[in-house]
């Protein structure tokens, strides 16, 4: 089953204007969005392609993301294993496989943040200074905490973690101390 005719909607694109950018008789595109045809491969990357959506939203409209890292006013992160605190979100395909963090502070950074779920470090002793960009924002792993916020660090290799509304957390140890780090890469608002 197609999610093409939801697609068609959203976008405010009619079947027939579909059909013509396809150079497709107006009647398989309505085969496909009634789900009376199945949709090739082929002709679902070229219905993206002018729909400007990944080819698989055709198939699966959105994924469910489970939220289980919620970030506090402090940048303090706390993992919940508790199933009913877990809240889920409809995310696009492409998002499936990040790490959200839903931060629920009274700020300009409340929402659920998007991280890449690829792992800044894979060697500590590559960790510098000159590693970390502090105009982005870090989902940073420590040996007993997980933080969430901008980095910060000093001259000696200390660091500690801020946010937008001025709050910063007091030397949380060395960089060298980071056990993984992600970068954020969207937001999604409430």
């Amino acid at each position: 089953m197609t999610k093409l005719k939801n697609i068609l909607y959203k976008k405010n694109i009619t079947q027939s204007a579909l059909a013509k950018a396809l150079d497709k008789d107006p009647a398989t595109i309505n085969r496909w969005c009634e789900n009376s045809r199945l949709i090739s491969w082929n002709n679902a990357l070229s219905a993206a392609e002018y729909l400007k959506c990944h080819p698989t939203e055709i198939f699966n409209d959105t994924s469910l993301a489970k939220i289980v890292l919620f970030c506090d006013s402090e940048c303090y992160v706390e993992c919940t294993s508790l199933e009913e605190d877990h809240q889920k979100i409809k995310v696009h395909f492409e998002d499936a496989n990040k790490i959200f963090v839903y931060n629920n502070s009274y700020s300009i950074e409340r929402g659920f943040h998007i991280f890449d779920n690829k792992d800044l470090i894979s060697d500590n002793n590559l960790i510098s200074p000159t590693f970390i960009t502090t105009n982005k924002m870090y989902l940073i792993y420590l040996i007993n905490r997980i933080y969430c916020g901008y980095i910060n660090i000093d001259s000696s290799g200390n660091f500690y973690v801020f946010n937008s509304n001025n709050f910063k957390t007091d030397i949380l140890g060395k960089i060298s101390q980071i056990q993984n780090l992600y970068q954020r890469t969207g937001l999604y608002d409430e």
